[in-house]
């Protein structure tokens, strides 16, 4: 399943036991710039994302949208790392900002705010995935649609090789 976590408890609880995997996504920690980014409180997201790694034999792992100048700074990653730890898990998986879904706000007549926004560099990536490690958390670079391109693993093992199946970043 792969949830914004933005619904009453009861719907994720209806289902938590047919799952195998749980892709969750965390936009910012800050619950005033979460609401001002995305419209809603992430009070409720938040809670949920903690009773879901609370139970369950499925796989959680957090995913974040890395949307320059929303949710990339130091603070906010470090707050994510924190949450996360907070939760018991211990990985992440990074999706960098894409413009996929810009043709369908022509479409619809809608203005599309973001088209000026550029999507994060491979460097900002890496100081991302360093201080996701700082805090012991696993970070991969995810395909959030449309390039066909595997998840990179951005971390490392201590013997510096690459988890089988995956590349470095």
């Amino acid at each position: 399943m792969e949830t914004s976590g933005y619904a009453p408890w009861q719907y994720h609880e209806k289902v938590l036991n047919y799952l195998e995997w749980i892709f969750f996504d965390l936009k910012h920690m800050d619950l005033k710039i979460h609401t001002e980014g995305t419209g809603v409180s992430n009070r409720l997201i938040l809670d949920n994302a903690r009773k879901i790694a609370s139970q369950g034999e499925y796989r959680l792992v957090f995913r974040m949208p890395i949307i320059p100048g929303f949710n990339d700074s130091f603070e906010n990653v470090v707050a994510t790392a924190e949450f996360i730890n907070s939760t018991g898990k211990k990985e992440i998986n990074i999706l960098p900002m894409r413009h996929l879904g810009s043709s369908k706000y022509d479409l619809l007549g809608i203005e599309y705010h973001y088209k000026d926004l550029r999507r994060p560099t491979p460097e900002r990536l890496k100081e991302i995935r360093d201080i996701s490690a700082d805090y012991s958390i696993e970070c991969y670079k995810g395909d959030n649609g449309g390039g066909g391109e595997a998840p990179l693993h951005l971390g490392e093992k201590a013997n510096g090789e690459a988890p089988a199946g995956r590349d470095l970043l």
